[in-house]
């Protein structure tokens, strides 16, 4: 993983980590979870859609990911 992403993620993690989602390596083509651009991202934020309601944005989605305790690895 290169230094970018590895910063990309420590930003989005919360102090205490109460659920881990053990999901995936950087893809080809630099999909990431944290970067908002891969499959697992769009299948985890329409997971909590469906149960939280809609977020305005993807931003809104990983601000309430991470104060909810939530993390990806």
């Amino acid at each position: 993983m290169t230094e970018a992403l590895n910063q990309i993620r420590q930003f989005y993690k919360p102090q205490t980590v109460q659920i881990i989602f053990i999901t995936e390596a950087v893809q080809p083509g630099k999909r990431f979870f944290y970067l908002k651009n891969s499959n697992v991202f769009r299948a985890v934020k329409e997971a909590f859609s469906q149960v939280f309601g809609e977020f305005k944005n993807d931003e809104e989605f990983l601000a309430f990911f991470k104060e909810n305790g939530c993390y990806v690895d």
